[in-house]
């Protein structure tokens, strides 16, 4: 979200729109303060923690109340799930709003404190999605198996995230030839979490003799999946390396033959990493996950494949076929580039949007 929220603004500055982003800080007990950030006006909030991963910023009303008079937006964009959105219920009556619905809020297996959490959340959340003038989904699929959204359908319209591709580092040819010079690899990025299928991917590994994996995250799974690469034999093709500046990511996006996301659940609610990885022109190998946007982003045969999900020896397959297939990858890298520009370039997201503002601000 924080992400696509920092180039959505720029680009939307670009325009000639006036921006105000109020956002938390991302660490406790830092001051927080008022800057402008690429012509954004940019206030961070001071937060003293998290619970069940919620910032939580006693000051964040007063902040949004002094947004308010000192700014007087003509609309306002709100991203959920955020629990500090539901203050528009009180402080802005009057003003459109537009709702962007980034995920459903899933209660995870791994901590059931969410699904009681969810209880006194979901009254709030609902209000809000009356009170919108307008909804934002990010992908068809998501929206079509939305349980929250399925009563607001009317008044909801589908426009991906974005990603603005004059951030990305083009590392030049002697890195990437560097980086390939022990051979192709495939290349997998995200949180160590259990949705993301990456013990699918490993298990993958197997069928393919002398393949390299590269996979860039960290999270809980992280002492798992290195237990797993020694159990499957894989010490010397597949390297866990934990998160790494841009800089470093990108040159891995722009030196891999195939990207994959082996994701297995709806949590997985659209992969805004896929959306780099088109934009430095890779093939895709994703799951076919029942609502998720994934493989709305990825189109099977022209962008990459899209295989069943938890299913390792479809996984090989599909990265097997793209591996030894030269003029396959490169027709999917065009099309993977294509579908970017036509699609998922901030400046058509931006667009898009701004008529979105247009339709609800008159």
């Amino acid at each position: 979200m924080e992400n696509f929220l920092a180039d959505l603004a720029r680009a939307q500055v670009r325009r000639g729109d006036e921006v105000f982003v109020l956002a938390h800080e991302h660490r406790p007990f830092r001051r927080g303060g008022h800057t402008l950030w690429h012509g954004v006006r940019l206030k961070r909030v001071p937060i003293l923690g998290e619970l069940l991963y919620v910032p939580l910023a006693p000051g964040m009303p007063l902040a949004f109340r002094q947004a308010l008079r000192e700014f007087a937006p003509d609309v306002l964009h709100l991203h959920l799930p955020n629990p500090a959105a539901f203050f528009t219920l009180l402080l802005a009556p009057r003003l459109p709003v537009v709702v962007h619905w980034h995920a459903d809020v899933v209660p995870s297996r791994l901590d059931r404190r969410l699904a009681l959490a969810y209880r006194f959340y979901r009254p709030f959340e609902r209000a809000l999605l009356r009170r919108a003038d307008l909804i934002v989904a990010t992908s068809p699929p998501y929206l079509e198996t939305s349980k929250p959204l399925a009563p607001f359908r009317h008044k909801t319209r589908v426009v991906p995230l974005g990603l603005d591709p004059a951030r990305l580092h083009r590392p030049p040819r002697s890195e990437i030839e560097a980086l390939r010079r022990d051979g192709p690899f495939v290349l997998s990025v995200g949180r160590l979490t259990y949705y993301k299928g990456f013990p699918h991917l490993l298990e993958a590994m197997t069928f393919l003799p002398g393949t390299r994996l590269f996979l860039i995250g960290r999270g809980k799974l992280e002492k798992f999946l290195h237990k797993k690469i020694k159990e499957l034999k894989l010490e010397d093709r597949a390297k866990l390396l934990p998160a790494v500046e841009d800089r470093r990511l990108h040159l891995f996006l722009a030196a891999c033959e195939v990207f994959c996301l082996p994701s297995v659940e709806r949590t997985e609610a659209f992969g805004l990493v896929l959306l780099e990885a088109l934009a430095f022109g890779r093939p895709l190998v994703t799951t076919a996950v029942e609502g998720s946007g994934m493989s709305w982003i990825n189109r099977h045969g022209e962008t990459g494949l899209v295989v069943p999900p938890a299913d390792s020896r479809a996984l090989a397959q599909a990265l097997k076929r793209l591996l030894s297939d030269q003029d396959l990858r490169l027709r999917m890298a065009e099309g993977a580039k294509r579908r970017f520009n036509e699609e998922f370039h901030i400046e058509r997201v931006a667009r898009r949007l701004h008529t979105l503002y247009e339709m609800v601000s008159r």
